[in-house]
């Protein structure tokens, strides 16, 4: 398996400066793909001082929109600063990624598409396989527990790799899209009504959708989708058919990256073998494998430790699992809910009782 040199490679670093993480991943990039040309896309009032990159690209900010609490909608931030750096692209291979990515190895590097020569050509639309991040790769979507919604068209946003011209043709003809209106779409009445979903989901698609539906939807009609909720047997079947022959789902051990995050990191380096609600509907190597062989190579062995995590009986049973440690710990979060308020009120009654000893003594 042939590797492929930095030398070869543009990096397109998009977002913000992230306190220590940007910094973090822009040495990481420096270490371990020291030849390749680093080009940091972000803001115009963004503070760089101290970083490391070679190319600087400044962009006017179109701003986040409010979705519910305190969750913003930053998909016209990632679309003007990833076509902004991609611009700048001058190697024949190009490697985009969030700000806040991190890696530990130039594994990535090792031609992994090469391992996947067959690729149906109905289906094939990149020039060469592009490697996306699993991380939010997505098959299904599980609500509230109970029951999932179907996300075909679903790619990470967080890291792909391939040649410059593919990914440059991926996110060329992407709109920006319309605000509020896009983030707000199931506020709207009409909409709301046919929405039978999570209610907090007020957005029209997931960035991640939106960038892969309108992609494919150049070239294949049912790829194009209404509503994130606009889901049909035949359009799943083509999602995962055209996955197969264009890209691999890649995760931490096929490329070395994680997401520095807190609440993500330990997840994105053990991605593959981990279980649980929210993550059995991550598309994972293992899931691409089992495409792979579905769709390109039947004669394509799929190794052990991969059959694993395509257990469909350990997602069902982790999913059961979850609902009853749900059930199970209501009545104790009453308890400790109780427990909370009985020492608060012993906290302040103390507190009250000494300060008016307190007044009542010094007053003497």
């Amino acid at each position: 398996m042939s590797k492929i040199s930095s030398k070869d490679v543009s990096v397109v670093v998009q977002g913000k400066n992230v306190h220590k993480h940007t910094a973090k991943c822009l040495k990481s990039l420096r270490e371990h793909f020291p030849y390749a040309e680093i080009i940091f896309s972000t803001y115009d009032d963004e503070d760089v001082f101290g970083l490391d990159f070679d190319i600087l690209v400044q962009s006017a900010d179109p701003n986040a929109t409010l979705l519910s609490g305190k969750m913003y909608n930053n998909i016209n931030r990632i679309l003007t600063t990833t076509r902004a750096g991609l611009e700048k692209v001058s190697r024949k291979y190009c490697l985009k990624i969030r700000s806040d990515l991190m890696f530990d190895n130039d594994k990535i590097l090792s031609d992994i598409a090469s391992q996947f020569p067959l690729r149906d050509k109905q289906y094939s639309i990149f020039k060469e396989r592009v490697l996306f991040y699993c991380l939010w790769s997505r098959k299904f979507e599980y609500i509230d527990h109970k029951y999932y919604i179907q996300t075909p068209f679903h790619l990470s946003d967080w890291l792909c790799f391939g040649l410059s011209e593919d990914i440059k043709n991926f996110f060329s003809d992407i709109p920006l899209t319309d605000e509020p209106e896009y983030s707000h779409y199931f506020k709207n009445s009409e909409n709301r009504a046919q929405y039978m979903f999570e209610p907090n989901v007020t957005w029209k698609f997931p960035p991640e959708q939106y960038f892969t539906t309108t992609f494919f939807g150049r070239f294949f009609e049912q790829a194009n989708m209404k509503s994130l909720q606009d889901v049909t047997a035949k359009k799943v079947e083509l999602s995962r058919r055209i996955f197969a022959s264009n890209v691999v789902v890649c995760g931490y051990k096929e490329c070395g990256a994680y997401i520095q995050k807190d609440d993500y990191k330990y997840v994105s380096k053990n991605i593959n073998w981990l279980k649980g609600v929210w993550l059995s509907g991550v598309y994972r190597y293992a899931d691409f494998l089992s495409d792979y062989k579905k769709y390109c190579d039947e004669n394509f062995e799929i190794p052990n430790i991969y059959l694993w995590a395509l257990n469909q009986q350990i997602d069902s049973d982790a999913v059961k699992l979850s609902k009853h440690y749900k059930t199970f710990m209501q009545p104790i979060r009453v308890v400790l809910k109780w427990l909370e308020q009985f020492f608060a009120i012993v906290f302040y009654a103390v507190k009250i009782g000494f300060a008016t000893i307190k007044l009542y003594f010094g007053g003497k």
